[in-house]
C-alpha cells in the first residue's frame, strides 16, 4: 500500500480486516457509534434549527437519554412530536414501541436479521443485562455467547458494559421494539417460560433480586414468595423499598399464609411508619398461627409476633405493658433469620425502655450489636446504636454516647453505609453531641452527612431524628426561623405515618419553643390548653411538660411552672434520667430567678453545673439566653462557686460579650484583648513562642510581648502557671478528662 493511499469504510459492521494490529500500528482512524452520538446542545440545535420545536432543556435530556444520542431516533421522535400539542406528555411515555421508531427498526434492522438471530433477539429482551451464560440459559442455545460477540461485530444495537466483552445490553429504544414485537409473536405461556429460565439461572447465581423480578414477571407468584421468603428481607440489594415492592405483588391471604414472609412485611410496614396496617397484618398471622401445629421455627416466628403487637400498640399510644416477655424467649427465634433475631432483641429493649428500665434496655441492646458484628450482618448496629444512644443521653452520659459512635461508625462504613436503611444515625447522633458541647461546625458537617445518607431510604423516625437533631443545631446557630421551617417541613414528609413516642414528644416540645422564640405565643398558649388534664410526668411526655413549663414562665403562671418542675425533678431524678434532670434544674433556676429568690435560683444552678461540668454540656444552658446568662454572672460572683471555671466557659457560648465582665468580677485586673485571648490558647495547647509567630503571622518578639502583658493581667510569672490559671477562669475550654 502507498503511503498516500486512503481506505475509507462506511459500514453497519466491522470489516474482515485485522483492525487489532492497524490499531496497534496506529495505521486506523474510527469514528464509532459514540462518535456519531449527539449530546444535549446538538440534540437541542438539531430540534430546533432542523426540526423546528421549540423543546425545553429537560425534555431535551429525556429524549437524549432515552435514544442514547442516536440520530435517527431523535428524527423519528421528532416527526412523532409534530403537530402534537402534548409534547412533554409524549416524551414520557416515549419508547420503542412508537410507530416511526417500529418501522423503521422493523423494516432497516430487524427484518433483515435470519430467522435463528431473530428468535435469538426476541428471547433476550426480556433481559435488562446479557451475557453467554445467562442467554443460553434463557434461549435453551448453546453458542449464546458466539452470538452475542456477531451482534456487536454487526453493530446491531447492543452495547457492552465491560472491557471484558462480557456482560452487554440492547439499546433502550431497540429493546423496547424487541419486547413489543415478541408480546405479539408469543403466547403469554412461552413469555412466562423465559421469565422463568431467567430466575432460574440468577438464583443459581446468587442474585436474588433479579430471580424474583423475574418470577414476578412470569406471573408465578407462589415461586416468587418461595423466592423472597428463601433469601430473607436482609439480602433484597441496596433498598427496603425493593422488598416491599415485591411484597406489593404477591396477593394479601398468601403473607398470612407464610408466617415468616408475613412478619418480615410487617415489620417493614414498622419500619415505614405503617403501624395500623402491620399490627393488622401481625394478628391475622397470630390467629393463623393459633390454629396450627406449632415446629420450632413456628414457635420463634409466634414470639416474634407477640413481641411486634406489644411493640406497635405503644406506638399507637398504649402505656408501657405491665409484663415484659421473659428474655430466655427471645432464644426462639432462630439465628438463622438474623434480621428477624436482630429486630426481636431491639423491639424487646424498646419495650423494657418505655418502662422505665434503662439500663436493662441498654445492656439487652448491646445483644444484637455483638450478633452483627460477629455476623457480619447489615440489619442491628445503626438502629440500636441510636436507642442505646437516646438512653445514655436521657443518662447524661454524653462522653459515652460519643465513644459508642466513634467505635461502631467504622464497622458500619466497611460494610457500606447504603447496605443499613438509617446508617446516618450514627452521624446524626454524633453530630447532636457536638452540638450540645458547642462545637457547632464539626457537628453541622456531621449532620450534614447523616441526613445525606438516610434521605433515599425515607424512613420516617430517621427522617424524625435529623430533622431534630438538625433543628437544634439552627437554634444554637440563633436560626430560630429556620429550625421551625425545618420542623414544618418534617411534618409534611411524614403526615399520616407514625414514629417513636419519645421522637413526636421531642419534636412538638421544640416547635412550641421555637413558637416562643419567634413571639407566637398565641400559638404555643392554644398548644398549652390542649395539654389539659395533664400526662403524667414520665420519660415519654417530659420534654413536652418542660416546654409547657417555658409557655407558662412566658406568660406569668410562674407558681404553677415552679410545681410542674418540681414533679419533674422528682420523676427524673427517681428513673435515674440526669440528662433530663439537668435540662429541668437550668429551667428551674430561671423560674425561681423570676420570683427573685435568688438563692434557690443559684442552688438549682449549681446543681445543673454539677452534672454538665464532667460531660462538658453548653447548649443546655446557652439556649436559654439571657436569663441563664444572668444567672452565670451572679454565681461568678458568690463566694462559693466550685464551678467558676466551668461557668466562664459557659458564658463564652452567649452570643453577647458578657465573658470579659464576668471574668473581671472573678479575679482579672484588665479583661485580655483578643489577639492576646489567640496566644493564651496557642501557649495552653502546647506551642512554642516560635509556632506561635508562624500560626499568627507575626514576630517572635511581639508573642513574647502578649506574653508578658498576659501573665500581668492574670497575676502569674510563668507559662504553667498561665495555662491553669486560664483554666480555671474560664479562659479557654476546660480538658474533659480521657474516657
Amino acid at each position: 500500500r502507498p503511503p498516500q493511499l486512503h481506505l475509507i469504510i462506511s459500514t453497519r459492521v466491522d470489516p474482515p480486516l485485522p483492525l487489532a494490529r492497524l490499531r496497534v500500528q496506529r495505521e486506523l482512524a474510527e469514528v464509532r457509534a459514540g462518535d456519531l452520538r449527539f449530546n444535549d446542545a446538538e440534540a437541542a440545535r438539531f430540534f430546533d434549527e432542523v426540526m423546528g420545536l421549540d423543546l425545553n432543556a429537560a425534555d431535551v435530556a429525556s429524549l437524549g437519554s432515552r435514544t442514547e444520542g442516536w440520530i435517527a431516533g431523535l428524527q423519528l421522535a421528532a416527526l412523532s412530536l409534530q403537530g402534537r400539542e402534548d409534547a412533554h406528555t409524549f416524551l414520557e411515555n416515549f419508547s420503542g414501541s412508537h410507530r416511526f421508531i417500529l418501522d423503521y427498526l422493523v423494516e432497516e434492522v430487524v427484518s433483515r436479521q435470519t430467522p435463528a438471530v431473530r428468535r435469538f433477539l426476541l428471547a433476550t429482551s426480556i433481559l435488562e443485562r446479557l451475557n453467554g451464560s445467562l442467554c443460553e440459559a434463557v434461549t435453551d442455545q448453546i453458542d449464546a455467547q458466539e452470538m452475542l460477540q456477531r451482534l456487536e461485530t454487526a453493530n446491531l444495537f447492543l452495547i457492552p458494559l465491560d472491557d471484558r466483552r462480557h456482560w452487554y445490553r440492547y439499546h433502550h429504544l431497540f429493546a423496547d421494539l424487541l419486547r413489543a414485537r415478541l408480546q405479539q409473536t408469543a403466547t403469554e405461556e412461552a413469555v412466562a417460560e423465559l421469565h422463568r429460565r431467567a430466575s432460574r439461572w440468577y438464583e443459581a447465581e446468587g442474585a436474588p433480586v433479579e430471580a424474583v423480578e423475574h418470577m414476578l414477571a412470569s406471573g408465578d407468584v407462589e415461586q416468587a414468595a418461595d423466592l423472597i421468603q428463601r433469601h430473607g428481607h436482609a439480602q433484597w440489594g441496596l433498598s427496603n423499598t425493593t422488598f416491599m415492592r415485591f411484597i406489593s405483588h404477591l396477593p394479601p391471604q398468601m403473607l398470612s399464609r407464610r408466617p415468616v414472609l408475613g412478619v418480615y412485611h410487617a415489620w417493614m410496614l414498622i419500619i415505614y411508619g405503617q403501624i395500623p396496617a402491620a399490627r393488622q397484618l401481625l394478628q391475622e398471622l397470630a390467629d393463623r398461627l393459633d390454629e396450627g401445629a406449632g415446629s420450632p421455627e413456628l414457635e420463634g416466628v409466634r414470639t416474634f409476633i407477640e413481641l411486634m403487637l406489644a411493640y406497635t400498640s405503644v406506638l399507637l399510644g398504649a402505656p408501657p405493658p405491665q409484663e415484659v416477655l421473659d428474655a430466655a424467649a427471645l432464644a426462639l427465634v432462630s439465628d438463622d433469620h438474623l434480621g428477624m433475631r436482630n429486630s426481636a432483641d431491639v423491639v424487646y429493649a424498646y419495650l423494657l425502655f418505655v418502662r422505665g428500665e434503662l439500663d436493662a434496655a441498654a445492656d439487652h441492646l448491646m445483644v444484637p450489636i455483638e450478633r452483627d458484628v460477629a455476623a457480619q450482618g447489615t440489619t442491628a448496629i445503626p438502629i440500636a446504636i441510636s436507642r442505646l444512644a437516646e438512653i445514655r443521653q436521657l443518662q447524661g452520659r454524653l462522653g459515652e454516647v460519643e465513644r459508642l459512635c466513634r467505635y461502631y461508625a467504622p464497622q458500619v462504613a466497611k460494610r457500606g453505609k447504603e447496605r443499613f436503611y438509617i446508617a446516618g444515625n450514627i452521624d446524626l447522633v454524633l453530630g447532636n453531641v457536638l452540638r450540645e458541647r458547642n462545637e457547632l461546625q464539626a457537628a453541622e458537617e456531621l449532620i450534614q452527612t447523616g441526613l445525606e445518607t438516610n434521605e433515599p431510604w425515607q424512613v420516617p423516625h430517621a427522617q424524625a431524628t435529623g430533622a431534630l437533631v438538625l433543628a437544634r443545631l439552627q437554634q444554637a446557630q440563633g436560626q430560630a426561623r429556620p429550625a421551625l421551617e425545618t420542623l414544618v417541613t418534617l411534618e409534611a414528609e411524614i403526615a399520616g405515618r407514625i414514629i417513636l413516642p419519645l421522637q413526636r414528644s421531642e419534636l412538638e416540645a421544640l416547635k412550641v419553643w421555637l413558637w416562643l422564640q419567634n413571639d407566637e405565643q398565641l400559638a404555643a398558649l392554644n398548644w398549652a390548653a390542649k395539654l389539659d388534664p395533664l400526662p403524667p410526668p414520665n420519660l415519654i411526655r417530659e420534654p413536652e411538660l418542660l416546654t409547657l413549663v417555658r409557655v407558662w414562665l412566658a406568660t406569668d403562671r410562674s407558681s404553677a411552672a415552679l410545681a410542674l418542675l418540681g414533679r419533674l425533678a422528682e420523676a427524673a431524678e427517681e428513673g435515674g434520667r440526669a440528662g433530663r434532670l439537668l435540662q429541668i434544674r437550668v429551667v428551674q433556676a430561671q423560674a425561681l430567678a423570676t420570683f427573685e429568690r435568688r438563692g434557690e435560683a443559684l442552688a438549682a444552678l449549681a446543681a445543673a453545673l454539677r452534672l454538665a461540668t464532667p460531660e462538658g454540656y453548653v447548649r443546655v444552658f446557652a439556649d436559654e439566653g439571657a436569663p441563664i446568662r444572668d444567672l452565670l454572672i451572679a454565681y461568678l460572683r458568690t463566694p462559693e462557686s466550685q464551678h467558676a471555671a466551668y461557668a466562664r466557659h459557659l458564658l463564652r457560648a452567649f452570643p453577647d460579650n458578657v465573658a470579659d465582665a464576668a471574668l473581671t468580677a472573678g479575679g482579672m485586673m484588665e479583661p485580655l484583648t483578643p489577639r492576646e485571648l489567640e496566644v493564651l490558647q496557642l501557649i495552653c495547647d502546647g506551642h512554642s513562642n516560635q509556632a506561635i509567630a508562624d500560626r499568627l503571622t507575626i514576630t517572635v518578639s511581639t508573642v513574647k510581648k502578649h506574653a508578658g502583658n498576659i501573665y500581668g493581667k492574670l497575676g502569674v510569672s510563668s507559662r504553667a502557671q498561665a495555662m491553669v490559671s486560664a483554666r480555671e477562669l474560664g479562659l479557654v475550654p476546660p480538658v474533659r478528662p480521657t474516657q
